[in-house]
C-alpha cells in the first residue's frame, strides 16, 4: 500500500526483528505503553464500554480496552472509519453551459479526510468484513475516498477465545479465524501478546515497540494450546447454521419464492437497523446540494439501506420493492447469493449485530432454518 505509516521514532527499536518470521511476542505492559505513546501522534480508535455490556469504537489515549479481551462486537462496525455514514465527495463553484450570464468554468475541490489512524482490537468477524469491503471498493471503479482512508490505517486485530454471545455464528460462517485482513493480530497468552504479523507495514509498525522479540518454540506450543481450547469453545457456534455455509447460495436460490419471506416480512418493521449495523452493507445514496444561483454546491453521499421503503423508489413514483417481505428477501439474497456470485465470498460474517439490534427478533440462523424446512429436497443436510 502507498503512504508508509510512520508513528515516529522512539529510539528503541526491537532486537531480532529480521527473524520474526510472521510472529512475535511482546509483554502486555510494554505494548500498552507503546499504544499510549503513539496515541499522542495519531488517532487510535478501539472498542470502549457504553454501559449495559455494550461497546462502541471511539478514539482513546491508551490501550485499556485490551484489559478486557472478551468484549462482544461493538454496536457499529469499524467500517465507519473507511466509509463514513455521511461525507462530502466534492465541492464545486462556477457554472457550466449557457445562462443569462454565460457559461463559466466549473472548479471542483475534493477534501478527503484521511488522518493516520490505528484501529485497535478489531474482532476476526470484523476483519473478515473489512476484507469484503476492500474487494467492493477496489473493484471496477476504485473508490478513492474509501481507499485513501484504508491506506492510512493500521489494523490491529484481537483474537476471540470464545463466542461472544448467543447471537454470534461466526464459526459457522468461517470467520472466527482469519489469516489476512490485518496488519497485526493479537492472541492472549496471559502476560504477553502473541502477535501474528499480517503485512510488511504491520511488521514495520511493531518494530517501533520496545521489547518485541521473535516467537520461539515455547510460544508456538502455547498458542497451539490456546487454539485447541478455542476450537472446543466454538464447537456450538460452528453448528448454528442449518446447512453448510457453502450451500447457502443454492438454498436461497431455491427459496426465492418461499412463503417464509411473507412470514418474516409481517414481523419486519422496515426500520433499516440491520443494514446500518452490518459490517458488510455498502449501499449509499448520493445527492447534490446546490445554491439557488447554481454557482456553488457540494455532492454528498450517505449510507442507505435496502430494507427501507424509499430504497427501491424510482422516478414516476414506482417502487419495485414496496413490500417489507420483498426487501427482507433481497437483503438475505444479497448477502448469501448475489455477493458470492460477484465477489466470491458470502457477505455475512456471523457477527450477530443484526440479530442483537432487531426490534422484531429476526435472527438470520432461524430464517435459514425456516427456509431449509420449506425447501428440504435437493439441499445437502450434512
Amino acid at each position: 500500500m502507498p503512504d508508509t505509516f510512520n508513528c515516529g521514532d522512539s529510539g528503541q527499536h526491537s532486537e531480532g526483528m529480521e527473524s520474526m518470521d510472521g510472529a512475535a511476542v511482546v509483554e502486555k505492559c510494554k505494548f500498552a505503553s507503546f499504544i499510549e505513546r503513539i496515541a499522542s501522534e495519531v488517532s487510535v480508535v478501539t472498542p470502549v464500554p457504553r454501559g449495559s455490556g455494550e461497546f462502541s469504537f471511539a478514539e482513546v489515549q491508551d490501550a485499556s480496552s485490551l484489559q478486557n479481551p472478551s468484549y462482544r462486537p461493538t454496536l457499529n462496525s469499524p467500517k465507519k472509519y473507511f466509509l463514513p455514514p455521511q461525507e462530502v465527495l466534492f465541492r464545486f463553484t462556477g457554472k457550466s453551459g449557457t445562462s443569462v450570464r454565460g457559461g463559466e468554468e466549473v472548479q471542483y475541490e475534493q477534501d478527503i479526510e484521511s488522518p493516520r489512524r490505528v484501529l485497535l482490537a478489531v474482532r476476526p468477524c470484523d476483519l473478515a468484513a473489512i476484507q469484503r469491503m476492500d474487494e467492493v471498493f477496489r473493484a471496477a471503479e476504485p473508490d478513492h475516498h474509501y481507499l485513501q482512508r484504508r491506506q492510512r490505517s493500521i489494523i490491529i486485530g484481537l483474537d476471540c477465545p470464545e463466542p461472544c454471545d448467543e447471537f454470534a455464528f461466526c464459526a459457522a460462517m468461517g470467520t472466527s479465524e482469519v489469516d489476512e485482513g490485518f496488519d497485526l493480530l493479537l492472541v492472549d497468552l496471559d502476560d504477553v501478546w502473541y502477535v501474528r504479523i499480517g503485512t510488511k507495514r504491520g511488521e514495520e509498525f511493531l518494530a517501533e515497540c520496545p521489547g518485541v522479540r521473535a516467537a520461539g518454540g515455547d510460544d508456538v506450543r502455547e498458542v497451539q494450546r490456546v487454539q485447541k481450547a478455542k476450537e472446543r469453545a466454538f464447537e456450538r457456534c460452528a453448528q448454528d447454521l442449518p446447512v453448510p455455509r457453502e450451500d447457502l447460495p443454492e438454498l436461497l436460490r431455491r427459496a426465492e419464492e418461499s412463503p417464509v419471506w411473507e412470514e418474516y416480512g409481517e414481523r419486519c418493521l422496515g426500520c433499516g437497523r440491520c443494514n446500518l449495523v452490518c459490517p458488510t452493507c455498502f449501499c449509499f445514496d448520493v445527492e447534490d446540494i446546490v445554491a439557488l444561483d447554481l454557482g456553488k454546491g457540494e455532492r454528498r453521499r450517505r449510507w442507505d439501506a435496502c430494507t427501507l421503503l424509499e430504497f427501491a423508489a424510482v422516478a414516476g413514483g414506482e417502487n419495485f420493492r414496496r413490500d417489507r417481505a420483498d426487501r427482507l428477501r433481497h437483503m438475505f439474497q444479497h448477502k448469501g447469493r448475489y455477493a458470492p456470485e460477484r465477489y466470491g465470498e458470502l457477505f455475512c460474517t456471523g457477527c450477530g449485530r443484526c440479530a442483537r439490534t432487531c426490534l422484531a427478533g429476526i435472527i438470520p440462523t432461524e430464517v435459514y432454518g425456516a427456509l431449509r424446512e420449506d425447501v428440504k429436497d435437493g439441499v445437502d443436510e450434512t
